[in-house]
């Protein structure tokens, strides 16, 4: 590990940080807080806007992106509407890469280029062995005077553009940037402050993203089985994950870049980095919900439901979990709930009026729908969401089948609209007090 050296002498002071000058002290600013340490895989050198660093071999990408060892600064070139972007970093870039004699290094342009950040298909896994697709040399600069997120910058020109519209970005008096890299056990503490995409996304989707909005919070606590920590932010957020969080490591203040107090500005070797971790289906055996004695299990799940936004087809149970249980309330139809042991609960916190059947479902698969068969429907499928949007009131709806078509979407007597058959779940088993649980002929 390479280790941060600071040579004091009378009248001024030079800072060491992998073999490059940078002024001494450590941050004072908001983003200043206790980290630890981490592995190192390069050594930058001091120079001009393409300092030089050791590395191994380019390592094969998750895509058919562009991918090699990030040793430069340099900024996309354009020739006529064609451009050369920089590869994509195949591993965490030294955060001194963008570093020269305590100033931010500073690209030059001379043709007016857009930074033209790539999408989903022009990127590979944007994990954080590939640096969470963050371009060598960037900063992290935070947004207002009271900073719910920060948005990627690079230094052009002396002054700052942003990449997702290629706007400058003017530095005010009290302003900040952070470099940062790939949060590791080694350098993730409760109580410091560091940079997290919203919850539920587990890496940036694409460059565009990567390059776009970070939230900025403080770690209230970490649950390493998990891979999720929670933050305290200005505005309330649901967990993140480790995966997508980036500790700061650097500060610049307008005036200098300085080292931020108990964080080791080198960047995290491949093996210590966090990998995302695979989603779960949310599906289960709807029997796996009923004991030997014919009656619910109390379910153990005590996670709160997130409201961040993605798929919610039938892959991933319509962002449902494995407990539901849906209980038919008068005047709300079939309402996704849970069994705490004694009575059906809302993990959406929904006030229940007492209901009659419970039913467990899954989704219909296709080619199985048939007219005269009673169904449950989400009256807003549209195929993504959240798990609180799938446990709304109101959201599921009882319809029997009047027709389906080629296609296998259906026509229901409780909607004018055709819902497709991804939006539709088959009810398999049912269960009253003071019954054993059946199965729906």
């Amino acid at each position: 590990m390479n280790k941060l050296i600071c040579l004091f002498a009378i009248a001024s002071s030079a800072c060491m940080v992998n073999g490059k000058p940078l002024f001494s002290g450590g941050a004072s600013g908001p983003l200043a807080r206790a980290g630890g340490g981490g592995g190192s895989t390069s050594t930058g050198s001091s120079g001009d806007a393409t300092p030089s660093s050791s590395g191994d071999a380019t390592q094969s990408s998750a895509a058919s992106a562009p991918t090699a060892a990030p040793t430069a600064c340099r900024l996309p070139v354009r020739s006529g509407d064609h451009y050369d972007l920089p590869p994509f970093p195949d591993r965490p870039a030294d955060p001194m890469l963008g570093v020269d004699r305590g100033q931010p290094v500073s690209l030059k342009d001379t043709q007016h280029v857009s930074l033209a950040p790539r999408d989903a298909a022009q990127s590979p896994v944007c994990d954080a062995a590939h640096d969470h697709c963050m371009r060598p040399c960037g900063w992290l600069r935070p947004v207002g005077r009271d900073p719910y997120f920060a948005v990627f910058v690079q230094h052009v020109n002396d002054g700052w553009q942003q990449a997702v519209d290629s706007s400058p970005s003017k530095w005010h008096d009290g302003d900040e940037a952070f470099a940062t890299v790939p949060a590791t056990r080694g350098n993730l503490r409760v109580g410091q402050q560091v940079f997290a995409l919203p919850a539920g996304l587990r890496v940036p989707r694409d460059e565009i993203e990567a390059l776009g909005q970070w939230r900025i919070g403080i770690v209230a606590s970490i649950d390493w089985a998990a891979g999720t920590a929670v933050l305290t932010t200005r505005l309330p957020i649901d967990p993140v994950f480790l995966s997508a969080v980036r500790v700061p490591v650097l500060r610049y203040d307008g005036h200098r870049v300085t080292p931020i107090d108990g964080v080791v500005a080198t960047a995290p070797r491949l093996d210590e980095v966090i990998a995302p971790a695979a989603r779960a289906t949310g599906l289960e055996d709807p029997w796996a919900q009923v004991d030997a004695s014919g009656q619910p299990k109390r379910s153990t799940d005590t996670v709160a439901l997130t409201s961040a936004q993605q798929e919610c087809g039938p892959k991933w149970n319509h962002c449902l979990r494995p407990d539901v249980w849906f209980l038919d309330i008068p005047g709300y139809g079939p309402t996704a709930v849970r069994w705490d042991g004694q009575a059906f609960v809302s993990p959406a916190e929904l006030h229940l009026d007492p209901g009659r059947k419970a039913y467990r479902t899954r989704p219909a698969k296709v080619g199985e729908l048939r007219v005269g068969q009673r169904v449950i429907y989400d009256s807003a499928f549209h195929g993504n969401g959240s798990e609180r949007d799938a446990y709304a009131q109101d959201r599921w709806r009882f319809g029997d089948v009047t027709a389906v078509d080629r296609n296998g979407a259906v026509t229901l007597d409780t909607t004018s609209a055709t819902v497709p058959a991804a939006g539709v779940r088959v009810m398999v088993l049912w269960w009253m007090p003071g019954e054993r649980a059946e199965a729906v002929e």
